[in-house]
C-alpha cells in the first residue's frame, strides 16, 4: 500500500529522531495508519543496519491486528512474527517455537508481540524470553497504545521502562497520548528516556505544571487538589522536536461522522428496580453515613447496568429491555452490517441471544479467547456476521472494522477514550460510508449524564473520587 503522504512525513521524523536521539513518539488519531508508519520506519532502519528486530508491546487485543497489519504492510523481504501467551509460553510446543524463532536464517527480521498486561507482575519466565530475545541483535522497542504507561508507579510502567534499557531504539505509539491531564505524558517520556524531563520524580514535575489547592477534609486532614495546569507551551517546546502528529481531519479524504441519539422511553421491571436503587441512594443520603469511593462506583454502575435491563450477578432483569426492543426494531429496518457496542456482560449475553435469534452475530469481550476474537473479526469482516457485538473495554483499540459504517451504543463507557477509539474501528483509512454512531438513551436516567460527560471529555471517575452522595443523585 503506497503511505499517505502523512505517513511519509511520520516515517521520516521517526527514523530521523531515532538516529540522533533513539527514541521517538507517534501521536496519531485512530485511523490514520499508525502501524504501517512504524513498519516502514523499521524497514528504513534496518536497511541502515541501525535495528535488527522489533519488539511489540501492546494490549492483548491488539496481537490479531498486529498480525494482520504485519502481513499488508511489512516492507521485508522475509519476517518472521511471534506472538507471546501467558498460558501457552509454558508448554513445550510454545517453547520450541520459540527457539525456532530465534534460530531463524540470516535475512529473516523478527517481530516479538508481548502484551502489555503481562509485565503488569514478576514473571522469570517472561523475563527469560525477553532477555534470550534482546540479547543478540539491536532492537527496536514498541509500545502501541503507549498511555497504558502513564503512571509512573504503575508496575508495568516501570518494567516496560526497565525493558527499554535493553533496547537500542524506543517508539511509542497512541492516539490519545493525553487522557486525564497533561500530567500523562510525564511517564510515556521517561520511558523513551530516562530523565527527560529534567526532574528527579514525578512529584516535582507535578508542581511545575500543575496548580495545586489545598482541600480539607474531616478530621483536619488535607489534600492537593489540581485544579489547573500552568506553562503547557513548555512543555509542548520539550516534546515537539520528538513527536509526530496527525488528525483524521488534516491528513485523510475519510467520510463525515454522524452522531444521533435515540431516546427510549424508560418503563418495566428495570425501571422500578432503577426507581428502587435511587429511593436507596437517597436514603443513604439522609441518614449522613459516609459513603467510600469503591461503593459509590458500585452503586452508579448499577444504574448503568439497569437502564438495560441487567444486572451484575443477577442477570436479565427485563429481557423485553426498552434499549433492546428499540435496537431490534431499528436493525429490522436495513440489512446493513453495525457494531453493537455494550459495557456489561449481562447486557452483551442478552444482546447476543436476543439479536442472534434473528441474525448471525459474533461477540467480543473479556470472555472471548484468543482464538475466537480472532474468529469473530474474521467472520464480521468477512460478512458471515452481520453484527459485531463487543465490550469497548476489549474491542475499542486497534481492530480494523471499516467493512461496516454503522454503530449502536447500548451502554455506553465511562471513559472519553474508549469511546473516541471505539468510533475510530469503522471511521479509519479505506472508509467510503458516512460513518453513523446512534446512543441509544433511556431517558430520564443516567445514561443522559453519561452522554454529555463523555461529550464534554470529562473524566467520569473523577465524580466519585471527590464528589458527595448529593453530587451522585445528581448524577442519576
Amino acid at each position: 500500500m503506497k503511505p499517505y503522504a502523512h505517513q511519509t512525513k511520520a516515517t521520516r521524523e521517526t527514523v530521523r529522531d531515532v538516529l540522533d536521539n533513539g527514541f521517538h513518539a507517534l501521536f496519531m488519531e485512530v485511523g490514520t495508519g499508525k502501524t504501517k508508519t512504524i513498519l516502514d520506519a523499521a524497514f528504513d532502519l534496518w536497511l541502515r543496519h541501525e535495528i535488527g528486530q522489533m519488539l511489540v508491546c501492546a494490549p492483548k487485543s491488539l496481537v490479531g491486528t498486529w498480525k494482520q497489519q504485519t502481513t499488508e504492510h511489512c516492507a521485508f523481504p522475509e519476517w518472521s512474527f511471534l506472538a507471546y501467551d501467558a498460558q501457552r509460553s509454558k508448554t513445550a510446543k510454545w517453547s520450541a517455537s520459540f527457539y525456532d524463532f530465534l534460530s531463524r536464517p540470516s535475512g529473516v527480521f523478527p517481530i516479538l508481540f508481548i502484551n502489555t498486561e503481562a509485565f503488569q507482575a514478576p514473571n522469570p519466565k517472561l523475563r527469560a524470553i525477553v532477555e534470550a530475545y534482546t540479547v543478540k541483535l539491536p532492537t527496536l522497542l514498541v509500545i502501541d497504545e503507549s498511555s497504558d504507561i502513564k503512571s509512573p508507579k504503575a508496575k508495568r510502567s516501570v518494567n516496560l521502562t526497565k525493558l527499554g534499557q535493553r533496547c537500542a531504539a524506543r517508539v511509542i505509539m497512541t492516539g490519545t497520548e493525553v487522557t486525564n491531564s497533561v500530567l500523562d505524558l510525564y511517564q510515556q517520556f521517561e520511558f523513551l528516556k530516562p530523565g527527560f524531563w529534567g526532574f528527579k520524580s514525578f512529584f516535582f514535575f507535578k508542581n511545575c505544571y500543575a496548580i495545586l489547592e489545598e482541600k480539607y477534609l474531616s478530621g483536619g486532614r488535607t489534600y492537593k487538589e489540581i485544579v489547573g495546569y500552568r506553562k503547557l507551551e513548555e512543555i509542548q517546546a520539550k516534546i515537539a522536536p520528538h513527536t509526530s502528529r496527525a488528525l483524521k481531519r488534516d491528513c485523510l479524504d475519510l467520510p463525515p461522522q454522524i452522531h444521533a441519539t435515540l431516546p427510549v422511553e424508560f418503563s418495566g421491571p428495570g425501571k422500578k428496580a432503577y426507581d428502587d436503587l435511587k429511593k436507596h441512594l437517597i436514603a443513604l443520603l439522609d441518614s449522613g453515613e459516609v459513603v467510600t469511593v469503591a461503593n459509590k462506583v458500585a452503586l452508579f454502575t448499577k444504574f448503568r447496568q439497569l437502564t438495560g435491563g441487567t444486572l451484575a450477578g443477577i442477570g436479565v432483569i427485563d429481557a423485553n429491555s426498552p434499549k433492546v426492543s428499540a435496537l431490534m426494531d431499528e436493525i429490522r429496518d436495513h440489512n446493513e452490517q453495525a457494531i453493537i457496542w455494550s459495557s456489561f456482560t449481562e447486557e452483551i449475553n442478552l444482546l447476543v441471544k436476543t439479536v442472534g435469534s434473528e441474525w448471525p452475530c459474533v461477540r467480543f469481550d473479556g470472555l472471548t479467547n484468543e482464538k475466537d476474537r480472532e474468529a469473530a473479526i474474521d467472520d464480521f469482516s468477512s460478512g458471515k456476521a452481520r453484527f459485531f457485538i463487543a465490550n469497548p473495554a476489549a474491542a475499542s483499540q486497534g481492530l480494523n472494522l471499516q467493512n461496516a459504517h454503522l454503530q449502536y451504543w447500548i451502554s455506553l463507557p465511562t471513559q472519553a477514550k474508549q469511546y473516541e477509539q471505539g468510533e475510530g474501528r469503522t471511521h479509519r483509512s479505506g472508509q467510503v460510508h458516512p460513518c453513523l454512531y446512534k446512543q441509544i438513551i433511556a431517558e430520564g436516567t443516567v445514561d443522559e449524564r453519561v452522554a454529555e460527560l463523555l461529550a464534554a471529555k470529562t473524566d467520569i471517575m473523577l465524580q466519585f473520587r471527590e464528589g458527595t452522595v448529593a453530587d451522585m443523585i445528581d448524577l442519576v
